[in-house]
């Protein structure tokens, strides 16, 4: 117990590990218990935390994804491939809208509707009755429907048979009388 409460004290300090090109200082700290807590150091408050705080080879190794820290190197290749990604997603997507544009030329597609004036977008800009039960017009009324008269000379009403216990156990035992003189 003395052994263990003098390790705490002793071992308490926080070992800074690395920092990242955001400022973020990145520690280790080992626990009484002997397991290892990673941690990090920003100006950032918990609420205004949101991606790309922090590079995904700091995070993982916080997380205990990775057991090595990352090193500065591994984060500019990643910086480096991930801005030739979007060089090349932007280069295709000109190209796309060339070939589009031609396309639409040739008469081959219909051009697409604006983002702006989609038909949702469109019944929210309206001045819309919230109200349905009291719409008038063509739109659907919940409330509004109720069947069509029937004409009692073209169709017969149906009315179901009455039934009674006593005609059905009698049918039953008619149709078994014969399969007992068959026995």
């Amino acid at each position: 117990m003395v052994i263990k409460w003098l390790r705490a004290i002793l071992s308490s300090s926080k070992k800074l590990i690395g920092t990242d090109h955001l400022g973020n200082k990145y520690f280790e700290e080992v626990r009484a218990s002997g397991k290892i807590q990673r941690s990090i150091q920003n100006d950032t408050k918990h609420e205004d935390y949101s991606a790309g705080h922090i590079p995904l080879q700091w995070e993982a190794w916080i997380r205990g994804k990775r057991k090595d820290a990352p090193t500065l190197q591994e984060i500019e290749e990643q910086a480096r491939y991930t801005s030739t990604v979007l060089r090349r997603a932007a280069i295709k997507t000109k190209e796309d809208d060339k070939k589009q544009a031609i396309a639409y030329a040739d008469g081959l597609i219909a051009k697409e509707r604006p983002s702006d004036n989609t038909p949702a977008k469109q019944a929210l800009s309206r001045n819309v009755d919230t109200n349905l039960h009291a719409t008038t017009g063509t739109s659907y009324q919940p409330d509004a429907w109720s069947p069509a008269a029937v004409n009692s000379d073209t169709k017969t009403k149906y009315e179901p048979e009455s039934w009674t216990p006593g005609n059905n156990i009698t049918g039953y035992i008619k149709n078994l009388s014969p399969m007992k003189s068959r026995i």
